[in-house]
This record gives C-alpha cells, sequence and structure tokens, in this order.
C-alpha cells in the first residue's frame, strides 16, 4: 500500500499565515475538522458566547450554537460529527454542522471528604512550589520537613477560613513575595455590607464633649456637594440621628451604609443644619484621597520651582497608568527643565519598559518651525518622549514592577532615585487551580539586577539618596522626599544642554 507523504516548504512559511476570522470581541481555537477543511472557534459576538465555523480559506461563516448557548469544555467526537460541551452546567451535544443544541439532563450526588481533600490540596501545593519555584534551595527552607508539619496543621482545622491560614502559613515559610493561596469560598467569608465613608478629617485637639469637629473635607468627596457641602469648622453632632463624640464609635452609624442616603446633623456657629449624604465605600474614597495628594504634589513643585519641574505620580504599573503617564507627560510637563516621577505606594504590575522607552529613546534631530521654536514632531514617535532630567521617588510601599522601574533607572543612569529602600519584592509570578477550586500563586523567576547580579527579592531598590519619611512628617504633611527630588532636579535642569546640543 501506498502511503502519501506530507511533505511541508518552511521556506517563508511565517509569509503564508493569513488570519480568518476578524469577529468582534474574544476568540478562542477548539478544533480543526478531521478533513482539515473547516475551523471552530468560540467567539463573543453582541456578548453572546457561541460555536461558529469557517472554512479554510476564511469564508462561509456559521454559527453552529446559537442565541448565548456560552458553551463550555466543547469536545468534537474522532469522526467530526457531533460536538459535546457543558451548557449551564449540563451536559449538551450539537451536529458540527450546526443545529439545535441537545441537552442531556442530568443529576448526581457528590460526597466530598473534606479532611481528605484538605491533604490533597496541601499536597499539591508542596508539590508545585518544590517542582517550579524559581528557587531550588526555596529560599534556605526544608521543604520535605515542612510536609508533614503542615499536613498534620490541615488535619485539625473545620472550616475553609482556617484551612486558608494554614495553606498561607506554608507558602509564607519561603519567605517570598507574589505568593498565597485563595480559598474557593473566600468571597463568602466577607459577605458583609460595606461601611460608609464621609471623607471627613476631624480636628484631633476638639475637647469638647459634644460632636466632632471637622479639620477638612475630602474634594469631590460626599460631603463636598453644592446642596449637602461640610465645611471645615463645623461641628458633627449626629449621624442618622446617632449621636458622635470623642467617647462615641463613629464608624458604627455608618455600618452597611455605603451607597445609602444618610442624615448628618451639624452645628455651624450657632446655627443647627442637616444634610442628606450618601457615604462611599472605601475604595473609591481612597482613589478620591489619591488624587488630592497628586493634585497637592503637584502643586507645591509648582510652587518651589515656578514651574520648572513636572510633576507626575503613577499609581500603578498597568496599561491604563501608562497612558494616564503620557497624558500628564505633555499636560503637566510640556516646556519645563526637568521631571520628578513619584511611584511611592505603587503596587506593581508589568510597564517598567515601556516608560523607560519613554525616558530613553535617542535624540537624533530636532525641528526649527518659521517662529523659532525648536522641537521634533512627537506624533512620529513609539511613544511619547522624554529626555530632560528626571528623579524618581520610591518608598517602602513601592512594590515589584515599581521597584525594577526605580532599579533600572539607577542601572542605566537615567536619573537619581530618592527616597525609602523598596519593598524587595520582585519575583514573575504564576500560578495553578487546586482540586477543590482554591488557588496557589506561583513564583516563577527571579529579577537579578544586570551587572551586579544582586537578586532583587528581598533586597529591592536602595536610593541614591536614602530619606526617611517619618511619622512626624506625614502629621504635619511634610515630605522631605519630594524636597530633596525638587532641590535635585532645580539643580540638574540648571546644568542641562539646549535642545540644540549647544
Amino acid at each position: 500500500i501506498e502511503i502519501d507523504t506530507v511533505k511541508i516548504d518552511f521556506t517563508d512559511i511565517h509569509r503564508r499565515i493569513r488570519r480568518i476570522s476578524d469577529l468582534p470581541g474574544d476568540e478562542f481555537a477548539v478544533a480543526i475538522h478531521p478533513k482539515g477543511d473547516k475551523f471552530y472557534f468560540n467567539a463573543d459576538v453582541k456578548e453572546k458566547s457561541d460555536l461558529y465555523s469557517l472554512n479554510r480559506f476564511g469564508d462561509d461563516l456559521k454559527a453552529i450554537t446559537e442565541g448565548g448557548a456560552n458553551p463550555q469544555s466543547i469536545t468534537m467526537d474522532k469522526e467530526g460529527k457531533t460536538f459535546y460541551f457543558l451548557k449551564n452546567g449540563a451536559p449538551a451535544s450539537v451536529g458540527s454542522d450546526g443545529g439545535k443544541s441537545e441537552g442531556t439532563s442530568f443529576n448526581a450526588q457528590l460526597k466530598i471528604d473534606l479532611p481528605a481533600e484538605r491533604l490533597q490540596v496541601i499536597d499539591e501545593g508542596w508539590r508545585f512550589l518544590g517542582a517550579k519555584f524559581y528557587d531550588p534551595k526555596m529560599h534556605g527552607a526544608d521543604w520535605n520537613r515542612l510536609r508533614s508539619k503542615y499536613r498534620n496543621y490541615a488535619q485539625k482545622v473545620h472550616h475553609d477560613r482556617d484551612f486558608e491560614d494554614v495553606c498561607e502559613s506554608m507558602v509564607g515559610e519561603l519567605n517570598a513575595s507574589h505568593m498565597g493561596y485563595n480559598s474557593p469560598n473566600r468571597d463568602r467569608f466577607d459577605r458583609v455590607a460595606a461601611t460608609g465613608e464621609l471623607g471627613i478629617e476631624f480636628d484631633p485637639s476638639y475637647s469638647d464633649d459634644t460632636g466632632l469637629r471637622v479639620k477638612s473635607v475630602l474634594p469631590y468627596g460626599p460631603c463636598d456637594k453644592v446642596a449637602a457641602r461640610v465645611l471645615p469648622g463645623d461641628i458633627l453632632l449626629s449621624i442618622d440621628g446617632s449621636a458622635v463624640s470623642r467617647t462615641e464609635n463613629f464608624a458604627k452609624p455608618l455600618e452597611g451604609k455605603a451607597g445609602v442616603p444618610t442624615l448628618l446633623t451639624i452645628r455651624r456657629g450657632n446655627e443647627t443644619k442637616e444634610f442628606s449624604v450618601t457615604p462611599i465605600e472605601w475604595f473609591p474614597l481612597r482613589q478620591l484621597a489619591y488624587k488630592q495628594m497628586e493634585r497637592t504634589n503637584r502643586a507645591v513643585v509648582d510652587s518651589l520651582t515656578k514651574k520648572r519641574v513636572g510633576y507626575i505620580h503613577i499609581q500603578g504599573m498597568d496599561q491604563g497608568s501608562l497612558e494616564l503617564f503620557e497624558r500628564d507627560l505633555y499636560a503637566a510637563c510640556n516646556g519645563r527643565d526637568a521631571l520628578i516621577i513619584d511611584v511611592r505606594n505603587n503596587g506593581g504590575g508589568s510597564t517598567a519598559d515601556l516608560l523607560l522607552t519613554i525616558l530613553t529613546q535617542p535624540q537624533h534631530a530636532y525641528t526649527i518651525g518659521r517662529g523659532g521654536d525648536i522641537g521634533y514632531p512627537q506624533d512620529r514617535l513609539p511613544l511619547y518622549r522624554w529626555t530632560k532630567p528626571v528623579a524618581v521617588l520610591c518608598n517602602e510601599a513601592s512594590y515589584s514592577n515599581a521597584e525594577i522601574f526605580s532599579s533600572a533607572i539607577k542601572t542605566i543612569k537615567r536619573g537619581v532615585v530618592v527616597g525609602n529602600r523598596t519593598a524587595g519584592g520582585v519575583i514573575s509570578t504564576s500560578g495553578w487551580s487546586t482540586v477543590n477550586g482554591g488557588y496557589f500563586r506561583l513564583p516563577l523567576r527571579g529579577w537579578y539586577v544586570y551587572g551586579t547580579k544582586q537578586n532583587q527579592e528581598n533586597n529591592g531598590c536602595m536610593p541614591d539618596y536614602l530619606i526617611p519619611l517619618t511619622p512626624g512628617d506625614r502629621i504635619k504633611r511634610n515630605d522631605p522626599q519630594l524636597h530633596k527630588a525638587i532641590s535635585l532636579m532645580l539643580t540638574a535642569a540648571a546644568n542641562t544642554p539646549s535642545p540644540t546640543g549647544e
């Protein structure tokens, strides 16, 4: 019997790649028909997920399932005639040419031996970390001994929250960042109504036993509205009828009040007023406080440098923060002589190299317009460019990719770094799901400084200028780290050559 041999011409094979589908939304490959003449894929169209097919030329688009069947765990039989999948958690099937999905009634009872399942989870975590943790020496931990230690603990707990603590303690033995274990029932632990936040700071020097005196009100917060504006100096007397004072729990009448209209009674001078405000949750309040901090710091830099130095804070090393950085780099810094980039309290992400590209693009030419303005067409650059002096502010709460960025500024000598030593939490991380639906994080790669070979994990970035920020500084709203960066950038700006290189 003669068997045809398939021969593939690999010359310029990459040039023969063609995209055959461009439906809106996400698309995921599922199968190729045994004859090789059809492709099957899952796609989200108009917020409905279904299975589709195309021929090998990218034509004859056909919906195999319809109406948002949202098929999961899709499998084609070996003849290519039928797809089997889960629909709303139940088994279903459909012909490979489309048609009505046929469901199968399904009812089963599952009994889980929880103690045995927990031991299995401990073993999975121990085995995967032991095989794939970036450091084969496991940061000095006796990993073999720890297995029996935490199996013993797992056998003695009776609640998912306690078992989560056991898993967290086991991975904590490695003394590494980007680690942890999430129980599949974690959301259930914290399913309580959120306490409302008003965005008010009270005056600690107020000694009257009645009410609390307002020291400041967060701009754009719940109490900074036209119809219900609380002012510094007001005395907050009660919240929904519950009196507040130095001896009463201020947060108690706000329990469960996030998003709920709430009545505040205040005294302003000799007049008593009532305002209806809507408290917000902690995270939106944090974001408002963050924006106010950024506005305040920028105003300080503008004032002390007579707008010669720009200031930008980067909240996270994510795509959204990168786009905001590009926006602010022009809006806040165009025409200025130096830049302060603040990554204090930045939790990390993955955009350090894109930020460095903005700061390190070579200047090979300049343009002069008829009016004599010197510049370069920014629209020809892959990213907005900044070539003038830079100072980076970091602290002990700069984490992960923010540490990598700070360290890179030092390593490539692009600028100076000011502040406190960073957290030392620098590992590339992944993870896996366990048999019970839980999730372990898994650090796969360590980060090392080019040249010195220093492991950034548990070391972090040491600033060029180590400037502590004490609790006293915070109370007095004094920022010696920012003031040092301002001084350094004013000096650098004075010594920077013109854009023409003269």
